[in-house]
Order: C-alpha cells, then sequence, then structure tokens
C-alpha cells in the first residue's frame, strides 16, 4: 500500500481542472457493455467467450464498457451464479467501436445493440442519444420541458442518431408520440451534461413501470492513441455548499456540479488553460486561473472539501501502475479533521490499511465477489465501494466531515485496464451452451459515417444478392419457391408477423427449406414467464380445420425457413405462404397443416455476408434510389442534420437500406432522403444511385438548398 501526506492546500481555482473533456476507453479497443432492463428478471452473469466477463448485472444497471478483441463473439447470459444458459448469442466486434448491449424482454430472450459514438467532442459539447427499451410501450418522443421534441418518434428498439449540444443542463421528458408534456410517461428530469461526455439515456420497464437509466462514458481524446495531455475528474464533496459552473475559455464544459457528484476521467490537452468558477448560469466568475496542463497521460482526481467557509482541492496523482486485467485498486482519501480511515472486504479481510486525517493512500486488490466496505475509528460511518470487484478497474472513496459527523464520498469506479476476463472467479461454461439459440447483433463500423447498432425493427431490409442463387441441400424436409412478379421481392422476417423485424428481401424464384409453422412459444431453462390474463391461449390452427382435405389459409399462415445464400451463409426466419409454393422431396403441394410446428418466439437469425444488390420494385418507380452499398455488411450509416460530417446524427439507417433521393448539395457530396420520417443528409460516397433501374451519377440529381434544419436541443433557461 502506498501513502502520501496532503502538501500545500490550493485555491479554489483548481477545482476547475478537473471538468474538462474525459477519455473512458483506450482507443484501440472495441468495447462492450451491458444493460440488463428485463422486468422482474433476477440478477444475471455474462459471459464472453466462456469466460465470465459480468458478474450479478442487476435490473435497471449497466456494466463498464468491456474491452475485446476484434471479430466474433459468443455472449452466454446466465442467472447469476448459475452456468446454464437462458440465452446464447454471436457479436462482432470491431477495433475502435462501442457497444451497449441491451436485454429488455423475454420475446425475444436477447441483447439488441446500440452503437455509442465516442468519436473526439470539441470544448464545451456533449453527445445525446436515446434508447426505447419499454417492451410494448407506445413510440415515445423525447422532449424539452415546453413540450418541443428533441428525439421524436423513438420506437422500441430503434437506434437513434446522436445531437451533439452545448454542456449545460436540459429538462427534458418522455411522452407517447405526438402528446403532450402532461402526459408525460417519464416526468420531467433535469440533465446534466458535461463537455467531452457522451450519454445514452435508455427508457426501460413496462408501459404500467416506466422508469429512465442514464448511461455516461467520456469521449474519446482528440488524437487518440497519440493524446498527449492528463485524464483528469473532479468530484464536489462539500456539504452545504453551492453547486457551481465550471467554465474554461469562457465555455461552460461541467454545469451544475452539486454535492456528491463527479465526472470521469476527462483527457485535457497539455498547454494552458484559462478557467473560472461560477455560479449556474451566471456570467460572473467567482475565481478564476491560468492553468498549465502537462503531456504525460497521468490519472489525477481533484475533490473540493473543507466546509462552505473554508473550501480546498485535494488533488490526488492515482498510482494505476498496478492496475491490471488480474488486479484492481483501492485509492482512499481521508478528508476528515481527524480520525484514520481504512477499507476490507465484507468478510473482514484488510484491503486498505488505516490512512491518517489528512493523508490518501492506495492498495491492489484482487478481483472478489465481496464488497469493498470503507470505515472510520472515529464513528460507526461505513460505505460499501464495490461488489463484486473487478480487475482492472480503480476503486476510490473519500471521507468527509458531514453535518451529524464522518461520512463517505464514494466516487465512481474507472474501468482503465480491464478485459473480458477481469470479473472475480475463475468460471467457464460447460459445452451445453453450443445448443442453445443464437442471434447476431453485430457492431461492424465502416468508414467514418458508417456505425453499427443492431437492426431496427422497422427499418428497410437488406436486398440480398441473387446472381447466383443456391438451391437448399436435399434433408427430406419441404421445400418453398417465392411466387412474386420479377423483380419484386418478399420478406423473411425475424418472427412471425408483418411488424416483425425483417431481416432480408428473398427475390422472386428463390427455393427455401421450410422446417414448420408457428406453434406454442417456448422459453429457456431458467427463464419463468407469467402469463398474461388476457392473453388468448395458443390453439393450433389445423386442429380447427373441417376435414382432412382442408387446409390453412396462405394469407394467415406463416413458415420458419431457411435460406441458402450465394456466399454459403444461410438466413432462418418467417414468410408468409401467401407469396410462397410449398412442395414436398417429390415436387408435390404440401398441405400447411401438416407441417411440423416451430415455436413461435423462435427468433430468425442472419448468418451470411452476401452483398447487397439493387432489386428494382414498384415503389422505387421514376424517382431517383440512393442504395447504401458502400458499406461493410451490417454496418449503418449517419442520416445528418445538415450535409456536413460534423452535422448531428439524426438516426441510423442499415446498409442494404433503399432511399429515394429528394435533391442534393450543389457539389454532389451530400443528398437529401427522409428516412422513418425524418428528413436528413446522407453522403453519397456510400451508395449507388439509379433511376428506374439505370446507374446515374450524383451531379445528374437536381440542386436543393440547405432546408430548415429541424429544432435542436436548447438548455434550461438559468441553467
Amino acid at each position: 500500500m502506498k501513502r502520501k501526506t496532503w502538501g500545500i492546500i490550493v485555491a479554489l481555482a483548481l477545482l476547475l481542472l478537473a471538468l474538462l473533456p474525459a477519455a473512458a476507453q483506450d482507443s484501440a479497443s472495441a468495447v462492450l457493455r451491458f444493460v440488463h432492463a428485463v422486468p422482474g428478471a433476477t440478477a444475471i452473469d455474462v459471459y464472453v467467450d466462456s469466460e465470465l466477463t459480468i458478474s450479478n448485472l442487476g435490473y435497471g444497471s449497466a456494466s463498464l464498457y468491456v474491452p475485446v478483441g476484434a471479430g466474433p463473439h459468443t455472449i452466454v447470459a446466465t442467472q447469476t451464479g448459475v452456468t446454464t444458459p437462458l440465452w446464447q448469442q454471436e457479436v462482432t466486434a470491431v477495433a475502435d467501436s462501442a457497444v451497449t448491449l441491451v436485454a429488455s424482454s423475454t420475446d425475444p430472450l436477447l441483447f439488441t445493440a446500440f452503437q455509442d459514438d465516442l468519436n473526439a467532442l470539441p470544448l464545451g459539447k456533449a453527445r445525446l442519444t436515446a434508447i426505447h427499451a419499454i417492451a410494448g410501450g407506445p413510440v415515445v418522443d423525447v422532449v424539452l420541458a415546453d413540450g418541443r421534441a428533441v428525439i421524436p418518434g423513438l420506437q422500441y428498439g430503434v437506434p437513434y442518431g446522436t445531437l451533439d449540444v452545448p454542456s449545460s443542463v436540459y429538462e427534458i421528458a418522455v411522452v407517447p408520440e405526438g402528446a403532450a408534456v402532461d402526459s408525460a410517461i417519464i416526468p420531467v428530469t433535469a440533465l446534466k451534461l458535461n463537455s467531452g461526455t457522451s450519454y445514452m439515456v435508455v427508457a426501460f420497464g413496462t408501459p404500467a413501470d416506466p422508469r429512465v437509466l442514464v448511461l455516461s462514458s467520456a469521449a474519446q481524446p482528440d488524437g487518440g492513441a497519440a493524446f498527449a495531455g492528463t485524464f483528469v475528474r473532479v468530484a464536489h464533496g462539500v456539504a452545504g455548499a453551492p453547486a457551481v459552473d465550471i467554465v474554461a475559455n469562457d465555455i461552460v464544459i461541467a454545469p451544475s456540479l452539486a454535492f456528491g457528484e463527479s465526472t470521469a476521467f476527462l483527457p485535457i490537452p497539455a498547454g494552458t488553460i484559462d478557467v473560472a468558477l461560477r455560479l449556474p448560469g451566471s456570467a460572473d466568475d467567482l475565481t478564476g486561473a491560468s492553468l498549465e496542463l502537462g503531456a504525460d497521460g497521468a490519472y489525477v482526481t481533484a475533490i473540493a472539501l473543507g466546509s462552505p467557509e473554508e473550501i480546498f482541492i485535494q488533488t490526488v496523482a492515482e498510482d494505476v501502475a498496478n492496475l491490471s486485467s488480474e488486479q484492481a485498486v483501492v485509492s482512499l482519501i481521508n478528508g476528515l479533521p481527524d480520525g484514520s480511515i481504512s477499507a476490507a472486504l465484507s468478510d473482514g479481510t484488510i484491503v486498505v490499511d488505516p490512512i491518517a486525517a489528512g493523508e490518501f493512500g492506495w492498495a491492489a486488490a484482487a478481483p472478489s465477489p465481496l464488497a469493498v466496505v470503507v470505515s472510520t475509528d472515529v464513528s460507526d460511518a461505513t460505505a460499501e465501494i464495490a461488489a463484486p470487484i473487478y480487475g482492472g478497474v480503480l476503486y476510490s472513496a473519500v471521507a468527509i466531515a458531514g453535518d451529524g459527523g464522518p461520512d463517505f464520498f464514494v466516487l465512481p469506479p474507472a474501468g482503465i485496464a480491464m478485459d473480458a476476463e477481469s470479473a472475480p472467479g475463475d468460471v467457464t461454461l460447460v459445452e451445453e451452451v453450443a445448443a442453445q439459440p443464437t442471434a447476431e447483433p453485430t457492431a461492424e463500423p465502416a468508414g467514418p459515417e458508417a456505425v453499427t447498432p443492431a437492426p431496427a425493427p422497422t427499418e428497410p431490409a437488406p436486398v440480398l444478392a441473387t446472381a447466383a442463387p443456391v438451391a437448399p441441400e436435399a434433408t427430406g424436409n419441404p421445400t418453398a419457391r417465392v411466387l412474386t412478379d420479377p423483380g419484386v421481392n418478399v420478406h423473411i422476417r425475424q418472427y412471425p408477423s408483418s411488424q416483425a423485424l425483417s431481416l432480408a428481401l428473398i427475390s422472386s424464384g428463390s427455393s427455401l427449406e421450410v422446417l414448420g409453422r408457428p406453434g406454442e412459444p417456448t422459453f429457456p431453462v431458467g427463464v419463468t414467464v407469467t402469463p398474461d390474463p388476457s392473453a388468448t391461449p395458443f390453439i393450433d390452427p389445423a386442429t380447427l380445420l373441417a376435414g382432412p382435405d382442408d387446409d390453412l389459409e396462405p394469407a394467415e399462415t406463416w413458415v420458419f425457413v431457411s435460406y441458402l445464400a450465394a456466399d454459403g451463409g444461410t438466413i432462418t426466419g418467417w414468410i408468409n405462404t401467401l407469396y410462397l409454393e410449398v412442395t414436398n422431396a417429390d415436387g408435390e403441394e404440401t398441405r400447411l397443416a401438416d407441417l411440423p410446428l416451430i415455436p413461435n418466439n423462435r427468433a430468425g437469425t442472419v448468418n451470411t455476408s452476401a452483398v447487397p444488390t439493387l432489386l428494382p420494385t414498384n415503389e422505387f418507380e421514376d424517382v431517383v434510389v440512393a442504395l447504401i452499398d458502400q458499406l461493410n455488411p451490417g454496418a449503418n450509416l449517419h442520416l445528418r442534420r445538415l450535409p456536413s460530417t460534423g452535422g448531428e446524427s439524426l438516426a441510423l439507417i442499415p446498409a442494404g437500406t433503399q432511399l429515394i433521393v429528394e435533391g442534393r448539395l450543389d457539389t454532389g457530396e451530400w443528398l437529401q432522403v427522409t428516412y422513418n420520417g425524418i428528413t436528413g443528409w446522407i453522403n453519397s460516397s456510400f451508395v449507388s444511385l439509379t433511376f428506374n433501374g439505370e446507374s446515374i451519377e450524383a451531379l445528374d440529381i437536381i440542386v436543393l438548398a440547405t432546408p430548415t434544419p429541424t429544432p435542436t436541443l436548447e438548455p434550461t433557461p438559468g441553467a
């Protein structure tokens, strides 16, 4: 354990040092974060490639970001302490990407992937997006307190773009689409957005019990791995003192920091910066300073301590040299006027030896499922720092003099050197996980305009290449042929419903293997589902037929099929039999009622990298069509508010989507389109353009002036 005595008490202005932009992840890493939002479910463990990665993740909570290698990974979720899988899925990670995986429903019981844009932000800017994770909830708007929509038409499971806004306090609410604030399902809430930080507002729970979780992560430093500066965080530990704004170069970069609040570690470039402290919303400086910042990449914690009448700042150069994926560090700061503090595991094992008043210290700790408890010898006050303890994480607590005596201030854990094996214990999964159902949300960006959350339930589907159609192998199962007009495609969907996610468009004449028709749903081992008393019990419609020669109505019947793509990969999913001819191995028409039953909650999956190609449909006759085909399979394209890479991202459009082009910028670099009711701009370098099937150039399209942008997010008055 290391210990150091405080030196000179510094001026209050040094507090400003800590609230500049921060970074949370190594820019060379792909990182995954997990959110448990399945109502009524117990805590879960998450395994990555059979290694325990996240332990005891409770409902309504999120993990830290965990670095993983580029490429495919098998994700398995279990009930905490149990190795029997609840579900399994494949996730493909790409270096420098950050993906949040949200589980929010038992139908399906899977993580849905959402991209977090952690690209560098300019001084004074924060980034905001939202996730609708209320299964069965209505389409919603995220609005300001005065009713203006900030993020309109947010749908369940559908990723949204990002808004880069000034660092400030915003009062927002979540309302049903088009409704007034007085109808809010999540009432007006103050949202403090720090500079250099990316925020995800997650609406989760049930329609009857909606809740909100705000996730934050520091953006990457400008320059990435070549960043030269210091990582600094700041905390307000002065009971009874007012909240303050932190201003840098006359720009608010941390609004209304209140007692008990802390920032993440923020990257501060080396050099001189003028900082000031102001009351919230004021233009008058309480104090200011010109600071010289180093370039050694150190981690520094700055905490305001003392009393409202006499405030001082304690700065600590954190010792992270001992951090590794197999070892955590516990840091203590003793801000009490007298008495020592120490830290121990909840079983009594000492982690940090007693720290005297006016000192700080830290010690290495092995990962453990137990909590770290900090206490003082002058009272019975205690605080729990963490449970469980992960390797590669810095855990910190500060002792302060509260109104009623000694108290503790716990800083958020900082994942600095984690990996997928940093969780406590040496637990691996048995081979039985291979038998669990799989799904493939991906995370594979392709260029600066591409990001990759999971596909959205209402987004247009990719069109598969059909230059080399492949017939299904002989298996003894019935086969189906797509019966549509030439050039007209049929959806293969994730579930047997016209409202379900469209996984792909299958062209006319394609052959498919038929595996069965919808049956009663089944759930993984360990999942208990409470029946909805208003739900209609499953009845096999074949049992309602009058006689053996009668058959099911094709327009009302779905079949679960397997499609063999040109690259040898497969797509499984559901297709309505109105568009199919189903035959047996001898080519004879098959009775739909005789098909075997498949659980109707079995999700279709995509296991192919077939490159999308344009197949014209009637929807796109006599209009200019942009096909997003210059991205990696599974990647998404930004729809931007303005024709610029610096424009705010309004939505994410999957590769393979076809869009009607309404006009272009004079240079032809940017095209105006409308996607899911949102009008914006896409970069033309990521699309192919056609008119009635004939290729055209961007400069052949009519020129449009820049449209009036949609309303931007504005801070709460006086914040």
